[in-house]
């Protein structure tokens, strides 16, 4: 679900008695306000969500008390809400500290929006750009770019980069191969042309831990694995896909020197 909803469009919901939204969507709509920094938070929006929910599941809500005791209540049932939701899609995941907005996790795995709409997707700046690696990039039309500084290192050797053929009126793609700490490495990045929002998702399998850092202005996602794991991230019109076989505390390590 992309759309934003109103409080005109829930309250003319809630006065119809009727919504086809979800309760999952409904759901959807509360996590996002709440993940606002807490001065930007709406309450009465939050109040609407949960009358929303209460129509959804056939129940009536009437909350009659002072605006306080009304934002704290809110505030209690939100984090019940979503406590109980993260035990339930986590039962069999050590941790997935990545919000259900961005990185949804279902059986095992994680289904992340393509366009990463929710998430921070500009860069600070681009520090790398008088590499080698960036002037490689750019001269086969891929820039700017923003990467692990770690992949200039010592630590990390590149053993190849490849092109694949694309309808260059869509997007330019390179994958670098490269070993980091003896490790086996991969990083794909896709420029797109234009900024039109693709649809789907893309799907990391078998997770057993994520989590969510932000470097370099961006926010970074962080899948582990039993044997590998994998780093997802975007600024503005580039992708960003890092695929490294090794541990998630050493991947993070990595990640963390994007510039």
């Amino acid at each position: 679900m992309k759309k934003k909803f109103s409080k005109k469009k829930l309250n003319k919901m809630i006065a119809s008695n009727f919504t086809d939204l979800s309760s999952e969507d409904i759901k959807k709509l509360i996590e996002i306000e709440i993940a606002k920094d807490a001065e930007e938070v709406d309450t009465d929006y939050i109040d609407l969500c949960f009358k929303l929910l209460a129509i959804k599941d056939n129940q009536i809500v009437s909350i009659n008390r002072k605006p306080k005791a009304v934002k704290t209540l809110l505030i209690a049932a939100i984090v019940f809400v979503l406590l109980v939701s993260v035990v339930t899609a986590s039962a069999y995941v050590f941790d997935f500290s990545i919000p259900d907005f961005i990185a949804e996790l279902i059986d095992k795995d994680a289904y992340v929006d393509i366009n990463l709409e929710y998430a921070n997707t500009t860069a600070e700046g681009y520090q790398l750009t008088d590499s080698n690696l960036a002037k490689e990039l750019e001269a086969h039309g891929i820039t700017p770019v923003t990467f692990p500084e770690e992949l200039l290192t010592d630590d990390c050797v590149i053993t190849s980069i490849e092109y694949p053929e694309t309808d260059k009126t869509v997007n330019i793609v390179a994958t670098i191969f490269f070993e980091y700490r003896g490790c086996y490495g991969r990083f794909t990045i896709t420029q797109f042309v234009n900024d039109l929002n693709r649809a789907g998702n893309s799907v990391s399998e078998d997770i057993v831990s994520a989590q969510m850092i932000n470097v370099n202005g961006m926010d970074i996602l962080i899948f582990e694995r039993e044997e590998n794991c994998s780093v997802e991230y975007k600024d503005n019109r580039t992708k960003y896909n890092i695929y490294i076989e090794g541990d998630i505390e050493t991947v993070k390590s990595f990640a963390n020197t994007i510039k």
